[in-house]
C-alpha cells in the first residue's frame, strides 16, 4: 500500500477532480481530500455565467476550456444543430455546451422593484459591451421582446423591451460531474480518492487528516492545492491569511417548475436578475416535452465572517422568495397555475470584480496553493483548477 502522493488536492466539487485528472494525464500520483460524502452534495458549480463575461461564455473558449481533462466526448448544441448531417456521430449521452440567445428583460411587472430608467441603462451599456466583444446584439420592443422570453404566454400586460444576444453558453454540470468522478475514482482507488475527511493538518513533507474514524498520514512530494468553496470557509480562514477575502457569501435559490407548455429551448431569460430557461440534458428534440422550467435567482449576500454552512436554511425561502416568483409567473408571464417541484438553496462565494487568483504560501511546512474562484459558472472552476496544478504536473 502506496503512502505517498505528488500533489494533494483538498475540495469539495468539480476543482479537485479537474485538477487530478490533469495530474493523471502527465504521470502524477494525486490525493484528493473531500471533507463531504461525495462530490455532488455542495452543487457549488453552474451551468452557465449570470454576470457579463462574454468571452468566457462564446463555444470556443468553452469547449477549449472543458474538453481538456475530461475523458470523453464533449457536444456542442445550437439552434442549426438540425440543419447538421444526419450522418455524423453524436454522444447523445455526453455532457453537452449549448449555445443559446440570452434575452435580458425589462418590464412593467418590475416597476417599483427595479428603477426602469437606470436599469434599461445598465443594459444599454450590456448592448455597447457586447459589440465591442464581436456579438451581434438586438434590441426588441413590446410582444417581440416577450415571446421571445421562456414560458411567455400569449398575452403581454403592460410593456417590455429587453436586449437579446446570441450564443451565449451554457454546459451540463451534472453529466461533466460524474463523468469525472467516475474516471478519477477508477484510477486513484478509494485510498486516494478520500471522502468524509475532517481536521486536514499540514506536516513536515506531508498531511494528516482523519477518514472512517482512523488518523491516517501521508506523505507529499510537491505540495498542496485547496479550492475554496463556501463549504470550506472556516477551515481556510483558520489556516491562512489569505489578501483578499470575498465580499460574503451569495445565496442563490433554484426552482424547478413543471409547465403544461413546451418551454422554448432555444434562448435563456433574465428578470429581475433572475435566470430563466429550458433545463434538460443534452441536446434539446422536436420530440422531447422540454417541460421542466428552471429559475436561478439570487436572494441574499451574508457575511463572509457570519458564514455557516449549517446554517444555510435561515437564509432562504421566505415571504419574499414567493413574491418574487408570483411576480415572474403571474405578472410577467401570467400563468395563472404553476407546480413546483422542486427548490433547493446554492451557496457561492462573491468575489466582485476580482478575476482567477492562485496564492502561494511557501513558508509552510509543505508548499500550498489556494486556488479561486473554485465555485462559480463551470467552466471558470474548470480553468482555475487546470492553472493550480499545471507547475506541478
Amino acid at each position: 500500500m502506496r503512502s505517498d502522493c505528488d500533489v494533494a488536492l483538498v475540495g469539495t466539487g468539480v476543482a479537485p477532480l479537474v485538477a487530478a485528472a490533469h495530474l493523471l494525464a502527465h504521470g502524477k500520483r494525486p490525493l484528493i481530500l473531500n471533507p463531504d460524502s461525495d462530490f455532488f452534495l455542495e452543487n457549488s458549480e453552474l451551468p452557465m455565467d449570470p454576470e457579463w463575461h462574454f468571452e468566457r461564455s462564446t463555444p470556443e473558449w468553452m469547449l477549449n476550456t472543458l474538453r481538456p481533462d475530461f475523458p470523453g466526448a464533449i457536444e456542442y448544441w445550437d439552434e442549426k444543430a438540425s440543419e447538421r448531417k444526419a450522418s455524423e456521430f453524436r454522444d447523445a449521452l455526453a455532457p453537452h455546451v449549448r449555445a443559446r440567445s440570452r434575452l435580458w428583460m425589462s418590464a412593467s411587472a418590475s416597476v417599483g422593484i427595479q428603477d426602469p430608467v437606470a436599469y434599461w441603462q445598465r443594459l444599454e451599456s450590456l448592448f455597447v459591451e457586447s459589440l465591442d466583444h464581436g456579438l451581434v446584439p438586438q434590441e426588441l420592443h413590446g410582444l417581440s421582446a416577450f415571446k421571445r422570453f421562456p414560458g411567455a404566454s400569449q398575452t403581454l400586460k403592460g410593456d417590455a423591451r429587453a436586449i437579446l444576444l446570441p450564443k451565449l453558453c451554457d454546459v451540463d454540470v451534472g453529466r461533466y460531474r460524474e463523468g469525472l468522478r467516475d474516471y478519477v475514482a477508477e484510477r486513484l482507488g478509494k485510498e486516494s480518492c478520500v471522502t468524509s475527511v475532517s481536521d486536514v493538518q499540514f506536516i513536515p513533507g506531508g498531511v494528516r487528516y482523519y477518514a472512517s474514524g482512523e488518523l491516517t498520514t501521508r506523505r507529499i512530494h510537491q505540495g498542496l492545492v485547496a479550492f475554496w468553496t463556501p463549504r470550506l470557509t472556516s477551515w481556510v480562514l483558520s489556516r491562512f491569511r489569505v489578501p483578499k477575502q470575498p465580499e460574503g457569501v451569495r445565496v442563490w435559490e433554484e426552482w424547478s417548475l413543471l409547465s403544461r407548455d413546451r418551454i422554448d429551448p432555444n434562448t435563456v431569460g433574465v428578470f429581475e436578475e433572475a435566470l430563466v430557461w429550458a433545463d434538460f440534458e443534452g441536446a434539446p428534440t422536436k420530440e422531447g416535452s422540454h417541460d421542466l422550467f428552471k429559475i436561478l435567482r439570487p436572494v441574499q449576500r451574508v457575511g463572509i465572517r457570519d458564514w455557516l454552512p449549517s446554517e444555510l436554511g435561515k437564509w432562504w425561502l421566505s415571504g419574499d422568495s414567493f413574491t418574487g416568483l408570483s411576480r415572474l409567473m403571474r405578472d410577467f408571464l401570467n400563468w395563472e397555475l404553476f407546480t413546483v417541484r422542486e427548490v433547493h438553496a446554492r451557496a457561492l462565494l462573491d468575489w466582485g470584480q476580482s478575476s482567477q487568483q492562485i496564492h502561494s504560501f511557501q513558508d509552510r511546512k509543505i508548499p500550498i496553493k489556494l486556488a479561486l474562484p473554485s465555485d462559480g459558472p463551470l467552466a471558470m472552476v474548470v480553468e482555475t483548477a487546470r492553472k493550480s496544478v499545471e507547475d506541478w504536473a
